[in-house]
């Protein structure tokens, strides 16, 4: 295993030849405007693809990604959807063993627009607002269900449908 020094003392040599030294700045240049893409792209969620990741795919046995789709936004209310939205609720750790939502935890997920609603849409405007409507909106039904007993796709139809009335 080499050292940090080794490492710096190495990098430095390669860096004083000439001939890879205007390669190497070049691929930075190549390699800045890659990432600078490819966050552009991330922060209006451009990159949004129907692919169910691993707990998704447990929970959905023999549903097709394009019919777990189409049930997130057609607001679906059939028993076998929710079924899908109880599984994966667990999997994210959103819902307890008891089948209480996790309200703190649904709060604090990153890719919400996606995870919850499969929503893909390239508004820069709903981007930046986007996090605390969110919140706002998990906050509503949370305050709607006390006294009621709400499962993710109740949670998942008020979310969407506070988030649509803004």
């Amino acid at each position: 295993m080499w050292s940090i020094k080794e490492i710096d003392v190495f990098v430095v040599k390669i860096v004083n030849l000439p001939y890879l030294k205007n390669i190497l700045l070049n691929m930075n240049t190549i390699s800045f405007a890659l990432v600078t893409l490819l966050v552009y792209l991330h922060k209006t969620e451009s990159l949004c693809v129907n692919v169910l990741n691993m707990e998704e795919q447990k929970c959905a046995g023999t549903l097709a990604a394009d019919t777990i789709l189409s049930y997130y936004l057609s607001n679906s209310q059939l028993p076998i959807f929710g079924e899908y939205l109880k599984c994966t609720w667990e999997a994210f750790n959103l819902t307890s063993a008891e089948g209480d939502i996790l309200y703190d935890n649904l709060k604090n997920i990153k890719s919400w627009k996606w995870t919850i609603l499969r929503d893909c849409d390239d508004f820069i405007d709903l981007q930046l607002r986007g996090d605390n409507i969110f919140k706002n909106s998990v906050n509503i039904c949370q305050n709607t269900a006390r006294g009621g007993i709400m499962t993710p796709l109740s949670v998942t139809r008020c979310i969407r449908d506070v988030i649509k009335s803004h």
